[in-house]
């Protein structure tokens, strides 16, 4: 059994959703579409041709910026004041039936059974552990040990199928 507290920041969750974004095609649509969009403007000539080429210009760059901004805005809100995340969340890796997950602060206590994993991932800084395929429970490696991620690792691979474990170096 493996106990431990995750009090998440701004910058886990908004990490946490670039990555989202940026593994799936959805999220990668419109960042590319406004890379070609502002590469046409640019190299056809377009951007002096006054009005139209000033039009595309801004959105192209609205396609590349604007998803990662709203999601910072979204992730600070999210992890502030008294929304879900904000509390800390206390976790309990047991062998036999799953991970035990509690919030401080609302009424959530849930177990997240071995069978339910949909794949776990290891990234730069976090450990994510998705129960779905867009929600995921999220482990930032400044927040636990290396021989507390070593522990999840061998339990996760003790319990879940290896095409579902993405565990660089683990």
């Amino acid at each position: 059994m493996l106990k431990f507290d995750i009090k998440l920041k701004a910058e886990d969750l908004y990490r946490f959703y670039m990555y989202y974004m940026f593994t799936s095609l959805r999220g990668l649509l419109a960042p590319l579409l406004g890379v070609a969009l502002l590469a046409y403007v640019l190299f056809s000539g377009k951007f002096t041709e006054g009005s139209s080429g000033i039009f595309y210009g801004i959105v192209a760059a609205l396609m590349i910026v604007y998803s990662p901004i709203v999601l910072w805005f979204r992730a600070r809100r999210l992890v502030s004041g008294e929304n879900e995340l904000a509390g800390t969340m206390h976790f309990c890796f047991t062998d036999e039936e799953g991970v035990h997950v509690k919030i401080d602060g609302i009424d959530f206590d849930t177990v997240l059974t071995w069978g339910d994993v949909y794949k776990a991932v290891m990234t730069k800084h976090n450990l994510l552990i998705f129960s779905g395929l867009r929600t995921a429970y999220i482990f930032p490696r400044d927040q636990i040990t290396e021989e507390q991620l070593d522990e999840i690792c061998r339990i996760l691979r003790a319990h879940c199928l290896d095409f579902r474990l993405h565990l660089k170096g683990r």
